[in-house]
């Protein structure tokens, strides 16, 4: 029954399901092997209506004799799905069911392919890398020093928040800018089907450093927002920064992909420049003169 109902479910989708029994010459026996979207699939049938251990024998050693056996089964007379680490526990009225899971699974697979965009582009992750390398992080790492251990003795608390946006994905982690995790992130972001850096969708990678509770003056309290963002386009990547809502504009700059190499991040100086920024910014709004 089980073999005619196999047979049968392949015949109604159009398909020849390719069915053998195994032996080999030491005796070792298999009810059922057949192939499916996953690899082969081994199956026991069984009358009884209770699992016993005496299923699993055969499959643990034909899977051993057997490499490319990818699904175990027992089809049984009983009620009970299970899933056991031996194999699954298949009640015979559910074989359809059973089967149906590898026919969908095929389908799927047929799906994304047909569907999965070009490799992503190995230009433009160099070019990320690049640029995290040696443009972001020296930056980064110049101005964390020098907003945490002096701008940071006026405030209360100091904190720090990266994000990463390209397309519907918009994220933001505080670790995500880390040199010892930005390998995770270029790889669980960018180095996928279809990417590459374009100007219709460009990558957005930003930094704030939040300073927030003036401590200096108890009758003036406000926080600062220290940002950088870098805008990734086709040939060119462009690099602006922010104290609170004030735009610094000594740090725009545009980057031309060709360039990266040659030119340096110049962090002493985009240090100097953001912190006469947030000198200003404090100046203005402790109304100190």
């Amino acid at each position: 029954m089980v073999v005619v109902e196999i047979l049968k479910h392949g015949f109604n989708r159009g398909r020849t399901s390719k069915l053998s029994f195994f032996r080999d010459s030491r005796g070792l026996e298999c009810d059922l092997l057949f192939e499916t979207a996953c690899g082969l699939a081994a199956i026991e049938i069984k009358s009884g209506a209770t699992v016993v251990p005496d299923f699993f024998t055969a499959l643990d050693a034909v899977a051993k004799a057997v490499p490319d056996i990818a699904v175990k089964a027992v089809v049984y007379g009983g009620t009970e799905r299970q899933s056991r680490s031996a194999a699954e526990i298949v009640p015979f009225d559910d074989l359809n069911g059973f089967l149906g899971r590898f026919e969908i699974d095929r389908e799927m697979s047929a799906f994304v392919k047909d569907r999965m965009g070009p490799a992503p582009s190995t230009r433009d992750i160099d070019v990320l890398d690049g640029v995290f390398r040696g443009h972001i992080r020296p930056v980064l790492d110049a101005l964390d020093s020098s907003l945490r251990d002096h701008v940071g003795r006026l405030f209360r608390k100091y904190s720090q928040n990266s994000n990463v946006e390209y397309g519907q994905i918009d994220l933001s982690l505080g670790s995500l800018l880390e040199t010892r995790r930005w390998d995770r992130t270029r790889d669980d972001f960018f180095a996928k089907p279809g990417f590459s850096l374009t100007t219709a969708r460009p990558v957005k990678i930003s930094h704030t450093f939040h300073l927030s509770g003036y401590s200096s003056r108890e009758d003036v309290d406000f926080g600062l927002a220290v940002s950088l963002l870098w805008s990734f386009e086709t040939e060119a990547c462009r690099r602006t920064a922010t104290v609170n809502d004030t735009t610094v504009v000594e740090i725009d700059e545009r980057i031309h992909y060709s360039d990266i190499d040659a030119r340096s991040a110049r962090a002493d100086s985009v240090r100097s420049t953001i912190l006469n920024a947030v000198m200003r910014e404090i100046e203005k709004l402790s109304n100190v003169r």
